[in-house]
């Protein structure tokens, strides 16, 4: 191992979007913010040594979700220190366990809706009091890659799984790699920690219905609802998807209060809209994201890694103190999730 240095070395596994995100993030964090002292990163293959990594070494973790506690359990044995994952972080309650006995880890878990300038500035507000008595949370995020595959596969309309012999080759469609679920721990655990997140704690019950329309194999679920109560009179009720025709990356968070309500939208993410009796008015971002850019030329999902990212390394290199979602708070999310698909 080399001895200690003052930079920090990001190290990355996994080849597809979010890994490529990840990179992108990083080589802006390591040109805009010189305190870090951020070298390139450095792809590894899956089956890398980590022991071989340099005590400043940060592993960024991408690699399929089913994969995550068996990395980072093999970065914990090895020394490293750090690490960015990538969620879900467990399918499983194995992987849970797993992961809840690492020692010697520090690990940020890439929630990145959370750290967007929407929900933070909705977050305020609502320790401000400003909506009144919150009683109700409603998220919908919904996609249409399911949707894209049944056209094109030109799949029967049914509610009924399609055969997996009649499925594409898809690590999804493999369990070791993606778990038993996908829409609802890939969609559904960012709607679930966005809902917590502005909720301020974790759900006392969670009820779960999946729907397995238009599916690519018998396992994924292509369709999530989720009811949660938060208790003190607040509930939540999210829709995650990867069925929705014509849909993008529609992301909508509506909280609704005793004085007022406030919705955010990712399409919109430098808009927050408020309304009050009949009244409705919309809040623009006047400042910079922590990327630097301007109000409504940010860069979009990518910002959520950045930010992340930025919080994470700066408290570990610097000891400054930041809010990011962290390893315990993903995991008991996770777990409570899980048990409400038993």
């Amino acid at each position: 191992m080399e001895k200690p240095t003052d930079s920090l070395r990001p190290f990355l596994i996994g080849r597809g979007r979010a890994g490529s995100a990840i990179v992108k993030a990083l080589d802006l964090l390591r040109r805009t913010d010189p305190d870090l002292r951020l070298e390139e990163c450095v792809l590894l293959p899956r089956e890398a040594d980590f022991g071989a990594l340099p005590p400043n070494a940060v592993l960024c973790v991408a690699n399929p979700h089913a994969l995550h506690p068996e990395t980072l359990e093999r970065a914990a044995r090895a020394g490293v220190r750090y690490a960015l994952c990538e969620k879900p972080l467990a399918v499983s309650m194995g992987g849970i366990e797993r992961l809840r006995r690492l020692e010697g880890l520090e690990v940020a878990v890439f929630h990145g809706y959370r750290v967007q300038w929407g929900i933070q500035a909705l977050a305020r507000r609502l320790a401000a009091g400003e909506l009144g008595q919150v009683f109700r949370i409603e998220i919908r995020y919904w996609q249409s890659s399911a949707a894209q595959r049944a056209l094109t596969q030109q799949a029967p309309a049914t509610t009924a799984p399609v055969p997996a012999a009649s499925a594409p080759p898809n690590w999804k469609n493999d369990r070791a790699l993606a778990g038993d679920h996908d829409t609802v721990v890939d969609l559904g655990t960012h709607a679930l920690d966005l809902a917590s997140f502005l909720a301020g704690r974790l759900p006392i019950s969670l009820v779960t219905e999946l729907l397995h329309v238009n599916a690519e194999a018998p396992h994924r679920d292509t369709h999530a609802e989720i009811r949660a109560d938060f208790g003190a009179g607040l509930g939540a009720r999210l829709s995650a998807s990867k069925a929705v025709h014509g849909a993008g990356n529609d992301l909508e968070v509506v909280v609704l209060g005793t004085k007022a309500a406030a919705t955010w939208r990712f399409q919109q993410p430098d808009q927050l809209e408020i309304g009050a009796g009949r009244e409705r008015r919309i809040l623009a971002r006047d400042t910079a994201t922590g990327s630097g850019f301007t109000p409504f030329h940010g860069l979009g999902w990518i910002e959520g890694y950045f930010e992340i990212a930025r919080r994470a390394l700066r408290q570990w290199r610097l000891g400054e103190r930041a809010d990011f979602p962290e390893l315990r708070g993903s995991l008991d999310l996770a777990e409570r999730l899980l048990a409400s698909l038993d």
